[in-house]
């Protein structure tokens, strides 16, 4: 049975304890890691994930504040944590081309397995979520402006 290391457990301090809980619920069944920087927050840090296009908001839920004391969100990427890249695709595949194009659809869609897998558990568990997959929270990822798959938040109250 899979389990967080030590680096990854350290990770989710701050987070609020729903997420913590859904976090080692998931990785008992499914082999995941938190990400670097993929907890609580400071307004600085989440500043330099705006400037460097991984997010696109400062009033992110991983930000901790007087108001919100523990990060509502939290990244979480499946084991080996390989991010899907985009090939260069010129008109004339050749065989290569291809290989790399269903690499690239392999990839998206463990990541978009794994984002089910995270939103079930949480369901189970009686957290509702927003993903990063799929922000309208349609199930219809094609409306996604931004694509931030590892990106997990607890939606906010109706």
């Amino acid at each position: 049975m899979p389990s967080f290391s030590a680096r990854s457990i350290a990770r989710l301090q701050g987070v609020h304890k729903k997420l913590v809980e859904l976090a080692l619920t998931v990785v008992k069944h499914f082999d995941c890691t938190v990400q670097e920087g993929g907890g609580a927050r400071t307004l600085e840090e989440q500043r330099a994930k705006v400037l460097a296009g991984l997010s696109q908001t400062l009033d992110s839920k991983h930000v901790v504040t007087p108001e919100r004391p523990k990060a509502e969100a939290m990244d979480l990427a499946p084991y080996p944590v390989r991010w899907p890249k985009w090939p260069k695709l010129p008109s004339g595949m050749t065989a290569e081309m291809r290989s790399e194009l269903d690499t690239y659809v392999d990839e998206v869609a463990r990541w978009h397995y794994f984002g089910g897998y995270v939103l079930g558990t949480a369901d189970q568990l009686g957290i509702t979520l927003r993903w990063g997959g799929d922000w309208s929270g349609t199930r219809d990822p094609k409306d996604n402006k931004f694509d931030d798959w590892g990106h997990f938040e607890l939606a906010d109250p109706l």
